[in-house]
């Protein structure tokens, strides 16, 4: 075999092709659980805030616990959270 070879280069394109795709799948997969997850985060919030009648100081209360907690974590923060909450 020859790494010049017609078969080689096509093999080698083939792969590339399905690194790609995979790469994409997974991204797409990646971003949809993390509006479900920002979607599911608003909706509770607003939920206790009605129930407790909470005001929005807790959403920041809420997006710097988070932060603390998970600090290699991004989109625990306010305008986020805030946003995902409207979906409501």
């Amino acid at each position: 075999m020859t790494l010049s070879s017609t078969s080689y280069k096509t093999l080698l394109r083939g792969l590339k092709t399905r690194i790609q795709q995979s790469q994409t799948r997974a991204a797409l997969a990646v971003s949809k659980e993390l509006l479900h997850l920002y979607w599911l985060t608003g909706r509770d919030i607003a939920i206790k805030q009605k129930q407790e009648g909470w005001g929005n100081a807790v959403i920041e209360q809420i997006a710097k616990d988070l932060s603390q907690e998970f600090p290699g974590v991004q989109g625990f923060f306010c305008s986020k959270s805030v946003a995902n909450a409207l979906f409501i």
